[in-house]
């Protein structure tokens, strides 16, 4: 298995990004709900390529994503 790191740089990306992880959460949320359509039960999805996956002290599983997010506020122009 391989783990892939998602960067977003800029304003669209993150934009875009948002509704990237937005999307891949509601894919976690189907997947791990009994009452779903099946074809959400993919034996072939694997969250931990994307996600980080953790444990509370309670026994939780929490999946935090694999992800850099720079926000580029108040420039106008770059210079190369």
């Amino acid at each position: 298995m391989r783990e892939i790191v998602t960067l977003q740089v800029g304003g669209f990306a993150n934009f875009v990004g948002s509704h990237f992880w937005n999307f891949q959460n509601e894919l976690l949320e189907l997947a791990e709900d009994p009452e779903a359509d099946p074809v959400f039960k993919n034996q072939d999805l694997n969250m931990d390529v994307f996600y980080r996956y953790g444990e509370t002290y309670q026994g939780t599983p929490t999946y935090t994503p694999r992800l850099l997010s720079i926000g580029l506020q108040g420039m106008n122009t770059i210079i190369f």
